[in-house]
């Protein structure tokens, strides 16, 4: 594209030296020679205009940003199965459960069939918690703050104290003054325990059981947590209902009546639903490993995320 621009600034030059009166048909065909050279760099640069680097700063930057984030987090989990998804597995491998995860969709399913009944679980990545990983940190610094603050003298002076308070909220008092709180084997122990061990979080689950045969939906709206299910609502749906439940995000149908709460119900009849769930594999089991699952879904969304905005802005 510069040569061409060379040749059309240098072609009128060339032609006023060589211009008299007697060619002008030689100037009639330069003429031509130079509209057709003129031509040249309009079409040329419009290819180059199709296929020009990015010079945005601020994209570059940002596609940097994502590839290192993207980079760190397969680097944390190349060749090492977090204990989640060892529960996972392990779960899946020991029970009847066909799990369905569609790529790039919140919600997951699980189903399974119990004589003429099939039972569908279902929960969403969404209940991850946003501060998850950050409520512990600031629980350590506050014991931090607490234990310096309580240690005033006396009985709680550094000399006397050794980790850990009594049940009322007092500074137990030890032998191994002498030794670092974080170092003792009773913490080390627990903080052993603990490693690599998630912190419990409430998750929402759906079960909607259909009997072959029968018209309708019987759904039961619970809650996960602490490895058990509590029961918040049970509620008879028709067919169409059910389905409208569904395309909403699995957050009921806002026109039936969701049925009495749960607590509400006479206690045995309460016992008899829970072991109507529990009979189905609406289990202990299953209560532990839906937060197992949101967390290693919601890892490889992130991961799944990172790649497409980085490719989009790169």
């Amino acid at each position: 594209m510069f040569a061409a621009r060379i040749v059309a600034r240098a072609a009128p030059r060339f032609a006023s030296r060589t211009l008299t009166a007697s060619s002008r048909i030689t100037i009639a065909s330069t003429s031509r020679q130079v509209q057709a050279r003129l031509q040249v760099p309009s079409t040329v640069s419009k290819y180059f205009s199709t296929s020009r680097p990015r010079f945005d700063a601020s994209a570059q930057e940002l596609a940097a940003k994502l590839e290192n984030e993207l980079s760190l987090e397969n680097e944390g989990s190349e060749g090492v199965a977090t204990l989640s998804e060892e529960n996972v597995k392990s779960f899946l491998e020991g029970h009847d459960w066909e799990l369905v995860d569609v790529e790039g969709e919140s919600g997951v399913k699980l189903t399974r069939k119990y004589d003429d009944e099939t039972i569908e679980v279902q929960f969403t990545v969404a209940d991850f918690p946003p501060q998850y990983g950050e409520e512990d940190e600031m629980d350590e610094a506050l014991l931090d703050e607490e234990d310096l603050d309580g240690q005033s003298g006396g009985a709680n002076s550094k000399a006397a104290v050794a980790q850990g308070r009594t049940s009322g909220g007092n500074i137990k008092v030890g032998q191994n003054d002498n030794v670092a709180p974080g170092d003792r084997d009773e913490l080390r122990d627990a903080e052993d325990e603990n490693a690599g061990s998630q912190q419990p979080f409430p998750a929402s689950v759906t079960v909607n059981i259909r009997r072959q045969g029968k018209q309708g939906v019987l759904r039961f709206e619970l809650v996960a947590e602490d490895g058990e299910f509590s029961v918040q609502a049970i509620t008879p749906l028709t067919d169409a209902e059910a389905a409208a439940a569904e395309q909403s995000g699995y957050t009921g149908a806002e026109k039936s009546w969701n049925g009495p709460p749960f607590q509400q119900l006479d206690e045995e009849l309460q016992s008899f639903f829970e072991n109507y769930l529990s009979e189905r594999g609406i289990d202990s089991a299953l209560a532990l490993i839906v937060p197992d699952y949101i967390d290693v879904k919601e890892q490889k969304e992130y991961l799944g995320w990172l790649k497409k905005v980085r490719d989009f802005v790169d």
